[in-house]
C-alpha cells in the first residue's frame, strides 16, 4: 500500500532532479497544474524522460512508484499528455477533475491503445480519478462504488481544487475543522475507496513549513482510515510515512 504521494511540477527540473533523495512511496509528476503551452511541451518532455529514466530501477523495493497526474477530461490537453508520458511506463495516470466513472472508462481505453502502442503489458498502467472537485462531480461522487473498472486503483480529492470550483474563501471553519463541504467529499472518498477495496488518498496539507500541524493531519488521516495521503514538498513525506506506519504491499 503506498502511504506518501509526493506531487512535483513536472516542469520544475530542479525539483526532478532531487527525488531520488525523497522517501516517497510514489511521486506524481503534474502536468494538470496552469501553463502556458511551450512549458506544457517542455513539462511532457522532462516527465517521459523522467519515468524513462527510472524504469530500470522499479524492480527495487526502494523506488517510488511513478505516476502521472494529467488534465481533466474537459481540457484540449489530457490525450496530449496521455501520449506523451506512455512511452516511459507509468505505474498509473491520475484524472484530475473527474466527473464520474464513465470518464475512467473513456481513460481506460485511451490507455490499453497507448500499452499496446508502446509494447507495455495490458493491465499495467492504473487509474486513480482525483474526485469530487466540483459540485456536480461531488454529489455523484458515490457512482465511482456503483460502476468500477479492473484499472481503478484508488480515489483521491482535492481540498483545494474543490474550494476553487465553489468560489470559497476558506478551507476550514472556526474550529480548524475542514468546512462542510469540504469534510462531506472528504468522507465520501473515503467511504467510497474503502467500500470496494481501494486506496484513499487524503488531500495535501497546504502549509509545507508548518510541520507539527503537517503531522496533525497525516495521524488523523490515517486515524479515519485513509490508506495514504498527498505532499507537496519533500519534507513532509516522512511525516506522512511515520503517520501510516511501516509501509505494506
Amino acid at each position: 500500500m503506498i502511504r506518501s504521494w509526493l506531487s512535483v511540477p513536472a516542469d520544475n527540473a530542479k525539483k526532478l532532479a532531487s527525488l531520488a533523495s525523497v522517501p516517497a512511496d510514489a511521486v506524481v509528476l503534474d502536468l494538470a497544474h496552469g501553463m502556458d503551452e511551450d512549458t506544457r511541451r517542455t513539462a511532457r518532455a522532462q516527465a517521459v524522460e523522467w519515468l524513462a529514466s527510472r524504469r530500470q530501477q522499479v524492480v527495487s523495493s526502494n523506488s517510488p512508484a511513478r505516476w502521472v497526474r494529467i488534465s481533466g477530461l474537459e481540457t484540449p490537453h489530457w490525450r496530449d499528455d496521455l501520449v506523451a508520458v506512455m512511452p516511459g511506463a507509468p505505474t498509473g495516470i491520475i484524472l484530475t477533475r473527474a466527473l464520474g466513472p464513465q470518464q475512467v472508462q473513456l481513460l481506460a481505453s485511451d490507455i490499453y491503445e497507448l500499452e499496446q502502442a508502446n509494447r507495455l503489458e495490458h493491465g499495467s498502467v492504473a487509474i486513480i480519478p482525483q474526485v469530487g472537485e466540483s459540485p456536480a462531480a461531488a454529489i455523484d461522487l458515490q457512482r465511482f462504488a456503483q460502476e468500477t473498472h479492473p484499472r481503478l486503483a484508488g480515489l483521491a480529492w482535492s481540498a483545494m481544487g474543490l474550494a476553487e470550483s465553489l468560489g470559497a474563501t476558506r478551507l476550514y471553519n472556526p474550529r480548524g475543522e475542514w468546512s462542510d463541504p469540504l469534510r462531506l467529499v472528504r468522507a465520501a472518498t473515503l467511504l467510497t475507496a474503502r467500500s470496494k477495496g481501494l486506496m484513499a488518498i487524503e488531500t495535501a496539507h497546504y502549509d509545507a513549513k508548518d510541520a507539527e500541524s503537517m503531522a496533525r493531519a497525516a495521524h488523523a488521516a490515517r486515524a479515519d482510515g485513509f490508506t495514504g495521503m498527498v505532499a507537496i514538498h519533500p519534507r513532509q513525506v516522512t511525516a506522512i510515512n511515520r503517520a501510516f506506519g511501516a509501509r505494506s504491499e
